[in-house]
């Protein structure tokens, strides 16, 4: 998303407390390193100093935008993540003018109001776009390996899966990436 927003002349930074500079007081400081839109995750949304860091680079004209990428997790995790809760304030106060930008994958229709109330957004003034979500530069490998209970020469053929999957993955170039789900690994025969 950085790079494309680059190559349309788009100021656009991932919020990082730990690359924007803090004050001898330790609150975060607009001026170093001022993007016009700010990725954020909503773990970092919650945060005073993100807040705080909005709000200063919307005095200073720059703010157009924030971008809250995995916004399901606001409805997903905040019985257990209590801050969660209070990420509507981001759309009161000296924020409420600027836009934001919930991005999802995940979010199923009948959610769409339920996410809008949590993040203070006007469900009849938000716009919603989906988009198919088939990804053809993503493919998934299924290897199935015998369980050792159900065959005593399952372990000959559980080294060779592991063998197969470690050959794929040394395969792949940097730019590739892979996921391996693996019940059982951390076992002593893997």
């Amino acid at each position: 998303m950085l790079s494309r927003a680059a190559d349309a002349g788009i100021h656009a930074a991932v919020f990082d407390i730990h690359v924007h500079r803090t004050d001898e007081t330790g609150n975060l400081v607009a001026g170093q390193y001022e993007p016009n839109i700010v990725f954020v995750s909503v773990e970092e949304a919650v945060k005073e100093y993100f807040v705080a860091y909005c709000t200063a680079l919307n005095e200073s004209g720059r703010l157009r935008r924030i971008v809250l990428d995995e916004a399901h997790l606001v409805l997903e995790w905040s019985g257990f993540r209590k801050a969660y809760n209070s990420l509507a304030a981001l759309r009161r106060g000296s924020l409420s003018a600027v836009p934001m930008v919930c991005l999802t994958a995940t979010l199923p229709r009948r959610a769409e109001a339920d996410l809008c109330v949590a993040l203070g957004l006007l469900q009849s003034k938000t716009a919603l776009f989906r988009a198919p979500s088939r990804r053809p530069n993503i493919s998934y490998h299924i290897v199935r390996v015998p369980s050792t209970d159900q065959d005593p020469g399952a372990d000959a053929v559980r080294i060779a899966a592991v063998d197969r999957i470690k050959r794929w993955l040394a395969s792949l170039s940097a730019a590739d990436g892979a996921a391996v789900r693996a019940p059982g690994v951390g076992s002593p025969r893997w």
